[in-house]
């Protein structure tokens, strides 16, 4: 008896606080990135290129390097893209130095090829 009840009173700790007629809490707001034509290798952001290839889906860095510079859109952009735009919105200590980058919009964008 002792151990139910024990069990009631440690349940009744994650009832939700808000009654059925109250609003659910506001969802933020997604967040968006931009997608741009990378033009050279010098472009390209080396902190993000090895955070993509230490995750080990991308082990060809020279792969990785011309696929981040194709004309295409492919999910190689995509994850580079969003890995650099987390870089720039929690820079490391060593970063903060850094000018930001103008490039990043607010919206996920592909821009296809002409």
């Amino acid at each position: 008896n002792n151990v139910a009840d024990q069990r009631k009173t440690s349940c009744s700790v994650f009832l939700p606080l808000a009654g059925k007629n109250e609003p659910e809490p506001e969802q933020p707001v997604p967040r968006k990135v931009a997608i741009r034509m990378l033009g050279s290798p010098e472009e390209i952001d080396p902190d993000a290129l090895e955070s993509m290839h230490s995750l080990g889906c991308f082990r060809d860095k020279e792969k990785l390097t011309k696929d981040l510079l194709s004309e295409d859109d492919n999910q190689e952009k995509m994850i580079y893209f969003l890995l650099l735009d987390r870089k720039e919105r929690y820079p490391s200590h060593e970063d903060q130095n850094l000018p930001p980058r103008n490039e990043i919009g607010t919206s996920l964008l592909f821009h296809p090829a002409v």
